[in-house]
């Protein structure tokens, strides 16, 4: 499996590593960490906790000129992990959805505007399209992150989330019809 992570521009990916970083740890799993950007009190424990089990590589991967490194990462990840403070929009997730990359977001923002939490329910009827989880700790956020690795165990679910991510609609032409419709119906005759 692999994931990937932003907080406020911070990726955590695994797979490929580029040749800057720093190994910790002597788990099976190998996860890339780039930056810590937002929160360092809670990325320093979900790194810890991370340590305990995997192996752990920070990185740092430019996302532009010639090396889209954050894209790739993103668009080859089984899941993008999202936890962000505050996000008054926020891109990624949308990218990720896009990719079929179900994004696990804390609710804040534009990520819980777009991000679908995940429930046998939500998922049958087409809603779910990733992971909300509440709390920004490291606690919730691993908790999270345990249940979507669940759903990916059970492929049949996993590529329905990602079907149902692969749907979604973020463009602006819906909005921008229905904001010249109101503009209209408010217009003298």
């Amino acid at each position: 499996m692999s994931l990937s992570l932003v907080q406020s521009r911070a990726l955590l990916g695994l797979e490929a590593a580029p040749p800057f970083h720093t190994k910790e740890g002597q788990g099976s799993g190998i996860l890339f960490i780039h930056g810590f950007g937002g929160n360092r009190e809670v990325w320093k424990e979900v790194s810890a906790a991370l340590v305990r089990d995997h192996t752990v590589i920070r990185v740092d991967l430019p996302g532009s000129g010639e090396r889209p490194g954050p894209a790739l990462v993103e668009g080859g990840a089984d899941m993008f992990l999202m936890p962000s403070l505050y996000e008054p929009c926020g891109l990624n997730q949308m990218y990720s959805l896009a990719y079929g990359t179900p994004p696990l977001v804390r609710a804040t923002g534009g990520l819980a505007d777009t991000v679908v939490n995940y429930s046998p329910a939500a998922l049958a009827d087409g809603s779910a399209n990733g992971f909300v989880c509440q709390a920004a700790t490291a606690e919730a956020i691993l908790g999270t992150a345990g249940l979507a690795t669940l759903v990916w165990q059970d492929k049949a679910r996993w590529r329905q989330l990602q079907r149902n991510a692969m749907a979604g609609d973020f463009r602006w032409t819906g909005p921008a019809r229905q904001y010249l419709d109101l503009y209209e119906s408010l217009r003298p005759a």
